[in-house]
């Protein structure tokens, strides 16, 4: 019985394992994602002559990984600018 449950134990370290390195991922390529489209909107508002909206989100100069974790269902309220 202890090899039955040691065995089934380490299949599910594996699957977890795997879905952690497949959330990592994605999270990684978000990231990249935001922080490309910040340079981008970043450079249009440097460029842009006319007046933006008094609305119009202006964005930090830190990356998305700098800015540490929040649990589940909060929002960082330094992010709410």
């Amino acid at each position: 019985m202890h090899i039955h449950i040691v065995g089934r134990l380490r299949v599910v370290l594996l699957i977890h394992s795997y879905k952690i390195s497949y959330v990592l991922k994605q999270v990684s390529s978000l990231t990249l994602q935001v922080n490309e489209m910040k340079a981008m909107m970043t450079f249009f508002v440097q460029n842009y002559h006319g007046e933006l909206p008094h609305d119009f989100p202006v964005f930090h100069s830190s990356s998305v990984s700098d800015q540490g974790s929040v649990p589940n269902g909060e929002t960082n309220d330094s992010d709410q600018d």
